[in-house]
């Protein structure tokens, strides 16, 4: 908006002295000047009319979280109870060659681990992440109006974050199946010399299967800190990106500023909204990842149901 358009609006002062009433004047019983244990009298009963109603303001606030976690938990543990009742009911229903090529301790992996995984990314991430979407548009909405020019140099950096969170999601959800996939090897492996402990006792076995078992963790270790690093790289480059938007918006608008174009206060409430639309994004891209893995963890389990 102009320089006219921004004197204009209502200051952050007069919108709250707007919202809480207009201070009426303080009037002496006498009919004089009010003294001064009066005004400070006037003084403690609005800041205490104040202080309930944002109390009011924090219990909502408290009863509205409470609804929102207790229904998401709700939700994940009811999905997870159907997934692994779905799951079980078609294991038992297939034939004899399907449990002659799958190893037990899979089959557990997938009642269990996968389920888990898939209940949390279609409850928290797919409910956080909506809500940092919707903050996220709401902020960059009131950038919008601020300054045009300077919301598009700041959202500049959203096409290559996009193009970068497809390639890594496509990334995490495979590393996801094949990290699943390794730790199951490993629980069958387990499973299989516990419950036949007395036979690898017998023959003199345990170092053998102990170095088989290392084997078949450390591939689930390599797996796991290759998505770790995969992880690491994506986060560090998004953040890179939302830093180097701010400060181009703060190059860029401190020109404008010396222009005579915008003015001081205009382009530090352009910064604040700039951080809240930041942390919106940085949150929904950890989001992100969350959920593809989710996805990952979605397809050992479809593979059963499917059969």
């Amino acid at each position: 908006p102009s320089p006219a358009t921004a004197a204009s609006l209502p200051s952050p002062s007069s919108f709250i002295s707007g919202l809480f009433g207009p201070s009426s004047p303080v009037v002496s019983p006498n009919g004089g000047e009010p003294s001064r244990e009066e005004l400070q009298a006037h003084a403690r009963d609005r800041l205490w009319n104040v202080s309930l109603l944002l109390l009011s303001a924090f219990v909502i606030g408290s009863v509205a979280m409470f609804v929102r976690i207790s229904a998401l938990n709700v939700a994940a543990e009811r999905i997870m109870a159907k997934l692994r009742k779905e799951l079980y009911r078609k294991m038992l229903g297939s034939g004899m060659p399907f449990f002659e090529r799958s190893q037990t301790g899979e089959l557990m992996t997938r009642l269990s681990a996968d389920t888990s995984i898939i209940a949390r990314a279609l409850t928290d991430n797919v409910a956080s992440a909506s809500r940092r979407l919707v903050e996220g548009i709401g902020g960059v909405a009131m950038l919008a109006y601020l300054s045009p020019t300077l919301t598009a140099v700041m959202m500049s950096v959203l096409p290559p974050v996009m193009f970068g969170s497809m390639f890594y999601g496509r990334m995490v959800k495979r590393l996801t199946a094949d990290v699943q996939s390794a730790l199951a090897r490993t629980v069958a492996l387990a499973q299989e010399k516990i419950s036949n402990i007395r036979t690898v006792k017998v023959f003199s076995r345990e170092q053998t299967e102990l170095k088989k078992y290392d084997e078949h963790v450390d591939e689930a270790f390599r797996l796991g800190k290759k998505r770790g690093v995969l992880s690491g790289s994506f986060y560090g480059v998004v953040g890179l990106a939302v830093n180097a938007s701010l400060l181009g918006v703060l190059g860029y608008g401190g020109g404008l500023v010396i222009d005579g174009s915008m003015s001081i206060g205009e382009l530090t409430s352009f910064l604040l909204y700039s951080f809240y639309v930041a942390f919106a994004l940085s949150g929904t891209a950890s989001f992100y990842g969350d959920f593809m893995r989710g996805l990952g963890a979605a397809e050992r389990v479809f593979q059963l149901l499917d059969l």
